[in-house]
């Protein structure tokens, strides 16, 4: 395995401050007393980082020697990681076979995360991720991603989808009818996405690409009932003559709700809205949902 190296123990690091001010001790006295500087006092207290073993013998060591005080319980526990060589990492994927696009699919992780590793941006890995990719070069398990708890993938999952389909933000932006920030903010996961799986979904079929070629997502239990739902919405629409954009102008209603609607994405559509699609189709037909 010459793509993993040596592993790496480190620990983590919580309650310092809350520790050094319970034994009366300031931040600048213990600083000088560990002899570091004040400013990675301060920054270790407010991050919580992960310290090397020897790091934590040595705030216990100034605890107990220097103050005189017991340590307490701020190292709650013990994290591994991995050196990766990432060159290494992609020579042994092609070796087995492996694209970039199939490799992410066994193994249950973004493209930009594998892009990252191979680059060598990411330099340590978890114990998990190490069995991951050594159970999938060796073909011996895959692994699959729930993305209805992990907007960061799904979205990683459409930036390189867009940039497949040689678009820029802006020009996805564009083609799904939100702005430029909009589209920044669902590529980093910072936009809940049953809200927008719809306007994705057309988006994605105007590009010649599906959503199954982009993603295994999973919707929430109820979808299904939702879906069939907006699914007869939509057909007695289309049986009256109205396109979706004159059906909204009809209600009164952004177009993109009426959307979310009939494909069962987004906020539930409640009594209120149910009547006043009801009361515009019996105008033209007298069969009710």
């Amino acid at each position: 395995m010459n793509w993993c190296g040596a592993q790496i123990v480190r620990w983590r690091i919580q309650g310092l401050k809350e520790q050094r001010e319970l034994c009366g001790i300031s931040s600048r006295e213990f600083a000088n007393a560990a002899g570091w500087g004040r400013n990675y006092q301060l920054w270790l207290e407010a991050r919580g980082l992960s310290v090397s073993p020897e790091v934590k013998e040595w705030i216990t060591e100034v605890f107990v020697d220097r103050f005189g005080k017991e340590v307490g319980s701020i190292f709650p526990r013990q994290k591994i990681r991995w050196e990766i060589n990432g060159k290494e990492l992609k020579v042994a994927r092609e070796k087995c076979g492996y694209s970039v696009a199939s490799f992410i699919k066994f193994i249950g992780w973004s493209y930009n995360r594998q892009r990252r590793l191979e680059s060598g941006v990411v330099k340590t890995i978890t114990d998990e991720s190490k069995l991951r990719i050594e159970n999938v070069l060796n073909k011996t398990k895959t692994y699959v991603v729930d993305y209805s708890r992990d907007k960061t993938h799904i979205g990683s999952d459409i930036a390189h989808w867009r940039n497949y389909c040689g678009l820029t933000q802006k020009e996805f932006a564009e083609q799904a009818g939100w702005d430029e920030e909009f589209q920044r903010r669902l590529e980093t996961g910072a936009i809940f996405l049953y809200k927008t799986k719809a306007r994705l979904i057309t988006v994605f079929q105007t590009l010649g690409c599906t959503w199954d070629n982009l993603t295994n997502y999973i919707v929430p239990k109820n979808w299904k009932n939702r879906k069939e739902k907006g699914k007869i919405i939509a057909s007695r629409r289309q049986a009256c003559g109205f396109t979706i954009t004159q059906f909204a102008e009809e209600l009164g209603w952004d177009k993109i709700r009426l959307q979310d609607i009939e494909s069962g994405c987004g906020k539930k559509a409640t009594q209120e809205e149910r009547e006043c699609i009801n009361n515009l189709l019996e105008e033209y037909e007298n069969v009710k949902v």
